[in-house]
């Protein structure tokens, strides 16, 4: 009893402190607890704005491209994507605005903003006119629409920027409660070997809980980096839409008509090379040209674009057929050693005298439609352009009447079956079939195409002259 009332009196205070400092380390550990899942809920709203920023990137990305692939081939297909665009564009950015409130970024906000009044003039000054025809000037259309995406662009970064930053104080804020939660463990160690257990078991739930969260972080970043990369495959591929599926506005001129019809094949793999054009050198005589590049793919698309832009710089030098192809053929012998190869005609119309000039460099044959007569297929031959340093490019003439008419065709056009024969006589059959003028093309694929699939690029193209009684009435007008 003495002893115990000795020892009573003596371990009371210590009791009592004891007591007291669990109350203060409980107190500690709910407040750092407190702290660090508040941390973890902003982290979450940072992660889910980010989401909600690259989703507006994706839905302007989308508009953009659908318009781009729609000018360039007239394919509603494309306005699809532009349509879903611009669809999420009213959801996506306040919801963004709102995250973005929600975590007390007043400059982020802003940017958001200018985003949306950026992308509600772009639809309204650029898309709009662009889908119903009402663009005066389509350069200046091009130039504002780049202009608007350029700042949508910039104010985006502005934003992201501010995630970045908010994202590295949440970091750092993280970093700091874990050196407090490891002090406090420490102190509590020293303190309190008694409830040692009690302590170990909570560092045990922080470390599994650190470690959902750098599993959380890394599942983030692996999202970021699909989405970025998506992000400039497909800005690859509006890129290269717009420079090479946008064909050139052909000739207006009254002794000639003209028609073209360009389809690519369906899947982003097959992207292709084909090309064709046609432009004045003179009074009624125009140069034409049509060609296809080997391969598939983006690279082909570039390529295709680089030989294009060839044959017409060669025919400001010398309109001669033979010497443009010959030109552009030293051109590709001289450059990288992966040069494509290419097939292509290239020729002169001449509505003066009723006659086609032209050189084939290993493409299919042309075909000329005279009134009261079967199509026919012309003279071909040549090797293929990039393939022979000194390939022999023969010119071939044709004198025809008025109201004749040449059909220029890639080889998508006739190899959509395994039997070139089979394929040539399908396209004889629907150009005999099909009408003249500015539907002649279109008409021809539809005839062909109507039961098909495509599997390459079709480009098709076709010149005619002005029948006499056309001529005189214009003449007397």
């Amino acid at each position: 009893m003495a002893l115990r009332r000795t020892i009573i009196p003596w371990i009371t205070p210590w009791v009592i402190a004891l007591v007291a400092i669990v109350v203060v380390l409980l107190s500690a550990g709910v407040l750092i607890r407190n702290s660090v899942a508040a941390t973890f809920d902003t982290e979450q709203s940072v992660r889910d704005a980010r989401t909600l920023l690259f989703a507006a990137i994706k839905a302007q990305l989308d508009e953009e491209t659908g318009l781009r692939g729609y000018l360039g081939t007239r394919d509603p297909a494309f306005l699809q994507p532009y349509q879903t665009g611009r669809a999420q564009m009213p959801r996506l950015l306040p919801n963004l605005e709102a995250a973005l409130r929600e975590l007390g970024l007043p400059s982020a906000v802003t940017a958001v903003r200018e985003m949306q009044r950026t992308n509600d003039a772009w639809n309204d000054l650029v898309a709009t006119p662009m889908l119903t025809r009402r663009a005066p000037n389509s350069l200046s259309l091009q130039r504002l629409g780049k202009s608007l995406v350029d700042r949508f662009r910039f104010d985006r970064e502005a934003a992201e920027q501010d995630l970045a930053v908010r994202h590295d104080e949440l970091r750092d804020a993280f970093q700091a409660e874990l050196t407090r939660l490891s002090i406090l463990i420490v102190v509590a160690a020293l303190l309190l070997l008694g409830i040692g257990l009690t302590f170990a078991l909570l560092t045990a739930r922080a470390w599994n809980r650190l470690d959902a969260v750098r599993q959380q972080r890394e599942e983030a970043r692996m999202r970021e980096r699909e989405l970025r990369a998506a992000y400039e495959s497909e800005r690859r591929v509006a890129d290269t839409l717009q420079d090479a599926f946008l064909q050139r506005t052909l000739p207006n001129i009254p002794s000639m008509s003209f028609s073209a019809t360009y389809v690519p094949a369906t899947e982003e793999a097959k992207v292709g090379g084909d090309w064709y054009d046609a432009f004045e050198i003179g009074p009624n005589r125009i140069l034409f040209s049509i060609g296809d590049i080997a391969g598939h793919g983006l690279n082909a698309a570039v390529a295709m674009r680089r030989v294009r832009d060839e044959v017409l710089t060669a025919a400001l030098l010398d309109s001669n057929a033979q010497s443009i192809l010959t030109h552009v053929n030293d051109h590709l012998m001289r450059g990288d050693a992966a040069s494509p190869m290419v097939t292509a005609i290239v020729g002169v119309a001449d509505a003066g005298t009723y006659s086609f000039e032209y050189s084939t460099a290993g493409h299919p044959p042309p075909i000329l439609v005279e009134p009261g007569k079967s199509p026919r297929l012309l003279a071909f031959g040549g090797l293929p352009l990039g393939v022979s340093e000194k390939p022999v490019y023969n010119v071939h003439r044709v004198e025809t009447v008025p109201g004749a008419m040449l059909v220029l065709y890639t080889d998508g056009a006739v190899e959509h079956s395994r039997n070139i024969i089979d394929g040539e006589r399908m396209l004889l059959d629907a150009i005999a079939a099909g009408p003249g003028g500015a539907d002649a093309a279109a008409a021809i694929y539809r005839s062909i195409f109507e039961s098909r699939l495509v599997g390459d690029d079709v480009a098709i193209l076709t010149i005619g002259f002005a029948s006499e009684p056309v001529l005189a009435a214009r003449k007397s007008a």
